[in-house]
């Protein structure tokens, strides 16, 4: 996300080093702090995991949690696996910087209405993709992750008495996946 939106420049290596709090997870330190502040029963903690799996079964969840009436989910054909996800690098920093920072404006002043229009209209694709493809991480990048990772899932884990295995284990190559590529190729005329 950070390089899709132009703040990062650099390989994922590069990144890593200059930004060495990157790519960790708090998520038990922060929930405790919630569970403190606000009281178990008043967090309702999911996992997007489950949200993927079984959407209505996750807003059901929700809703109920919230005191609403529920809410039944169309069939959404067009959502894949790759929603919310980043898989191309800006063709332009520049202009993926000055429209980042104009999509902040825009939330700044809570105008989410432009912020969509401009979405409709394809502005922040165009604007922050076009570029190469990002890579996947390579599976030593990916295990030091994980491990880096490790004590703060174990920690989670405690925490909501749920097994988080899977996030502990090498996640399986999708079909469409290519395990050759690991960064994006930069061209000659920059």
């Amino acid at each position: 996300m950070i390089a899709h939106y132009a703040w990062v420049r650099g390989s994922f290596e590069e990144v890593l080093k200059s930004r060495p709090n990157l790519g960790e997870n708090r998520y038990a330190l922060f929930l405790n702090k919630w569970f403190e502040t606000f009281g178990r029963e008043n967090v309702l903690v999911t996992m997007y995991d489950e949200l993927r799996a079984e959407p209505q079964k996750y807003l059901n969840r929700v809703t109920e949690f919230i005191g609403i009436e529920r809410i039944a989910i169309s069939a959404r054909t067009e959502i894949g696996d790759d929603v919310h996800s980043f898989d191309r690098a800006p063709k332009n920093l520049g202009l993926a910087r000055r429209a980042t920072r104009l999509m902040y404006w825009f939330k700044a002043r809570q105008a989410y209405g432009a912020i969509n229009f401009l979405d409709r209209c394809g502005v922040w694709d165009f604007c922050h993709g076009r570029g190469q493809p990002f890579g996947r991480l390579t599976p030593e990048q990916e295990q030091r992750l994980r491990q880096r990772n490790l004590p703060e899932v174990e920690k989670l884990e405690t925490l909501l008495t749920i097994d988080l295995s899977a996030w502990k284990q090498p996640r399986a190559p999708r079909a469409s996946e290519s395990p050759v590529l690991l960064r994006p190729q930069r061209s000659a005329s920059r």
